[in-house]
C-alpha cells in the first residue's frame, strides 16, 4: 500500500525495445500509409501484385478502406529460436516511503529473490541500509516540483509514484521485456507474474493492470476473499497494512512468510479453491489450497461457495455489497451455519509419493457456536490433511478448477484426509 495516495494497485506495463540492426527482428511490412490520390493512387505492397496478377475480386475490398492492419512475419530461425519470457526478463519497480520503509522492506523480502528478480525501490529520501538485507537496489525519485497537481482530494505525492515506471525505463537496463509496478506493502508471487505474462507477446505494447489479473482493494478480514479465489492465479496480495493478517494469532509480515512456504511448493495452485461433499455426514467442505480449509455443515451448492462470503469491508469502508466489482454473500449469523475453518499449519513435499502434503488445522481463535441440528458436528474433526500432486502447467491449459475427494481412513476420527487434484473425465462438483 502506498502512504502517499489513494489509488495503489499494481500495474504492469511493456515498453518497446531498441532495435539493433545487426540482429534479427521481425520483419514488418508497413501498410498503414494513406493514398495521396484515393482515385487513382495504387499501394505499392505484396497484396497488390497479387491483384496485377489477375485476382481483380479484391478491387472492391481494396477501395473500401485506406488503412490495412500490421503484418508481422516471423522468419523459421527466428520462431524456432523464440525464448519464453523468464523471471530475468521482468524489472520491478516498487514505490515505497521512507517514513514507513522500517516496516515495509519486510514485505519485499517474503517475495524478492535475490541474484533472480530485478528491479529497484524508489524512495522520496534517504533511508539508513544494511548490506546483504536481501533487498531490491534503493534510489531516490527525482523531483516533480515542476509538474502541476490540481486534484483537491488527492495528494502530491501521486506524481512521483505515477512517474516510477519512466524512472525505472530510464536506467537502461539490458534484455528487458516488461516493468512491473507495485507498492511496498505490495506481495508478489512472482512465478505467478511469469505465468501471466508469457501470455502475451512482449513486442507489442499492453497495459496488465487496474484492475489487475488477481486483486481487490478491501479492509478487514481476508478469509472470505482468500477462501473463494477465483479461477485465475494468484499474482499479489495488495495493502496488507490495512487488512488483518491472513493467519491468526501471526503478525501480517509472518503470515505472508508462512502462506510462502505453500507457494514454495505450488505457486501455480496457490488459494484456488476446491469443493466435495461429506455424503454420509452432509458437509460442505471448500479448500482453498494452501492456506484454509473451511467445512460447513449442510449441502451448498459449488456456485454459493464460489461466491466469497463478506468477511471485509470495500475500500471506502462500507458494508455495501454492491460496491464490489463480483458477487459476494453474506455471513451467515446462525450458529449452525457458520464455518469450521482449518488454517494451513504446515506442508512437505513427500518425493516417495510424488505429493505435496499439507496440515491444516482448526482456528483455535474461534469457537464454535453451539447448533442444535440433529446432524453431525465437524467439531469433533480437529485436523485436515491434504495431499496434492504439483501443477506447473495449469495455467497453459483451459482453466478449470480441481476436484476435491474424501479418501476414507481409520487412522483417527479427529483427522479428515483429502485429495485434490485435476477432475478425472466426465467429473463433476456434486453431492
Amino acid at each position: 500500500m502506498r502512504t502517499t495516495t489513494t489509488n495503489t494497485s499494481s500495474s504492469t506495463s511493456r515498453v518497446e525495445e531498441s532495435i539493433d540492426e545487426k540482429e534479427e527482428k521481425p520483419i514488418i511490412e508497413d501498410k498503414l500509409q494513406r493514398k495521396e490520390d484515393e482515385d487513382e493512387g495504387e499501394e505499392k505492397t505484396h497484396a497488390k501484385e497479387e491483384e496485377e496478377d489477375g485476382n481483380d475480386d479484391d478491387d472492391d475490398d481494396e477501395g473500401e478502406g485506406n488503412k490495412s492492419p500490421v503484418v508481422v512475419h516471423l522468419t523459421p530461425q527466428q520462431m524456432s529460436q523464440r525464448q519464453e519470457t523468464q523471471l530475468k526478463h521482468i524489472v520491478f519497480g516498487i514505490a515505497a516511503s521512507s517514513n514507513l520503509w522500517s516496516t515495509r522492506k519486510e514485505y519485499i523480502k517474503t517475495w524478492w529473490r535475490p541474484k533472480q528478480t530485478r528491479g529497484v525501490v524508489w524512495l522520496d529520501q534517504k533511508v539508513p541500509t544494511q548490506r546483504n538485507e536481501g533487498l531490491p537496489e534503493i534510489r531516490i525519485s527525482s523531483d516533480t516540483s515542476k509538474f502541476k497537481y490540481t486534484n483537491r482530494q488527492g495528494q502530491r505525492s501521486a506524481l512521483r509514484i505515477s512517474r516510477i515506471v519512466t524512472e525505472t525505463l530510464k536506467l537502461g537496463m539490458e534484455d528487458v521485456r516488461w516493468f512491473v509496478m507495485g507498492d511496498d506493502d505490495t506481495v508478489f508471487v512472482v512465478d505467478n507474474v511469469v505465468s501471466v505474462l508469457n501470455k502475451y507477446d512482449h513486442r507489442h505494447f499492453y497495459y496488465v493492470g487496474s484492475s489487475s489479473e488477481s486483486h481487490y482493494d478491501v479492509y478487514g478480514d481476508l478469509l472470505g476473499l482468500l477462501g473463494a479465489h477465483p479461477v485465475t492465479p494468484l499474482v499479489s496480495l495488495h495493502h496488507l497494512d490495512v487488512v488483518e493478517p491472513i493467519f491468526p494469532g501471526m503478525t501480517r509480515v509472518r503470515s505472508v512468510r508462512h502462506l510462502m512456504e505453500s507457494v514454495n511448493q505450488d505457486s501455480s495452485s496457490i488459494i484456488q479453491q476446491s469443493i466435495c461433499y461429506d455424503k454420509n455426514r452432509y458437509w460442505s467442505i471448500s479448500v482453498s489450497w494452501g492456506y484454509v480449509v473451511q467445512i460447513l455443515r449442510g449441502v451448498m451448492s459449488p456456485r454459493e461457495l464460489e461466491m466469497p462470503s463478506r468477511t471485509f469491508l470495500n475500500w471506502y469502508k462500507r458494508a455495501d455489497y454492491t460496491a464490489y466489482a463480483f458477487n459476494t454473500r453474506p455471513v451467515y449469523k446462525h450458529p449452525c451455519e457458520k464455518p469450521f475453518v482449518y488454517y494451513m499449519s504446515r506442508t512437505h513435499y513427500d518425493s516417495t509419493k510424488k505429493q505435496t502434503i499439507g496440515v491444516y488445522m482448526r482456528n483455535k481463535y474461534s469457537k464454535s457456536p453451539h447448533c442444535r441440528w440433529r446432524m453431525d458436528s465437524p467439531d469433533k474433526i480437529t485436523s485436515i490433511v491434504v495431499m496434492k500432486r504439483r501443477d506447473p502447467l495449469r495455467w497453459k491449459r483451459s482453466p478449470r478448477r480441481d476436484c476435491c475427494r474424501i479418501i476414507p481412513s481409520r487412522k483417527s476420527s479427529s483427522t479428515m484426509y483429502l485429495m485434490v487434484s485435476n477432475c478425472r473425465d466426465g467429473e463433476v462438483t456434486e453431492l
